[in-house]
């Protein structure tokens, strides 16, 4: 062996000697006090891990709804939520007082919540905005017909479901009358011949003081020369007038004037009141024990 070779030996003794002198403290110590790259891996992909740069474990600061509690180091990167890490703008967060109010079956706060959510970015958040609606029957009817024409394909079926189910529900005429006008409106020229269709049945089976308003606001919401001739066809159907006209203005003012005596005669038809009609009572003079002064 060479000087220069022994040299060169006796140098990687010692870098190996000090590499064990190293690695046995570090060995010793607990796996969980280990330095690893696991952090920094999950850092760079946005997840939740042990160590330094990670996102730390949920903290007792909890939401009022007692569901959500913010990373400790406040930056609300994630959020915890039933046992999982959530980004602050996923729909589970985003619906969180939504969702409590629903547990307590609070109508005020589900109506002022879908307010705020019905037109949010996320599909899934107005879906469930969509169902929070559908729970409160006709109360939640309007802000529903709104939802009507949603540009996710998927949630405005899920609506029109939720619709359908609430409107089918309801029992006062003037009430699914001023609905199924609202829904025409809102759907305008973008309806479709099956709801068209769904529309000018429900009209058929109210009273014709209520329906024929209603057939109207069809007719005038409506675009498409077909759509249009359904709901001329359906005014001819239901009107009692002798002759209704075939010219779409002059159908209108038939319409709405027959409705209108119908709504008279019903009126006038309705029992009175106890006492309405009758003359005023006189005031009853002389009898006894009354002062007759100043006469």
């Amino acid at each position: 062996m060479t000087k220069r070779t022994g040299v060169a030996v006796a140098c990687a003794a010692g870098v190996l000697a000090v590499a064990v002198v190293a690695w046995r403290p570090w060995a010793a110590r607990p796996a969980a006090e280990r330095p690893s790259a696991e952090p920094a891996a999950n850092a760079a992909a946005g997840l939740p891990g042990k160590g330094a740069g990670a996102v730390p474990a949920p903290t007792a600061r909890v939401s009022e709804t007692g569901r959500v509690a913010v990373s400790r180091d406040g930056t609300n990167r994630l959020v915890w939520v039933d046992g999982r890490w959530l980004h602050p703008e996923d729909s589970a967060i985003v619906t969180t007082a939504l969702d409590a109010a629903l547990d307590d079956d609070d109508a005020d706060k589900i109506l002022a919540e879908a307010a705020r959510l019905k037109q949010h970015a996320d599909p899934e958040v107005r879906s469930r905005v969509a169902f929070a609606l559908s729970w409160l029957g006709m109360r939640g009817l309007p802000d529903l017909t709104s939802m009507l024409t949603d540009p996710d394909p998927d949630v405005a079926a899920e609506v029109l479901d939720h619709w359908k189910s609430s409107l089918s529900e309801i029992e006062s005429e003037p009430d699914k009358a001023a609905l199924l006008g609202a829904a025409a409106e809102v759907l305008g020229s973008d309806m479709s011949d099956e709801m068209l269709f769904d529309l000018v049945m429900e009209c058929s089976m109210l009273e014709n003081e209520y329906a024929l308003p209603q057939l109207v606001t069809l007719l005038g919401s409506v675009t498409k020369p077909e759509q249009k001739q359904e709901v001329i066809d359906a005014l001819h159907t239901a009107m009692e007038h002798e002759n209704p006209s075939d010219n779409e203005e002059v159908l209108r003012q038939q319409a709405l004037e027959e409705a209108a005596n119908l709504a008279r005669e019903n009126q006038a038809a309705q029992p009175a009141a106890p006492g309405e009609g009758m003359p005023p009572a006189q005031p009853v003079q002389g009898l006894p024990g009354l002062s007759r002064r100043n006469h």
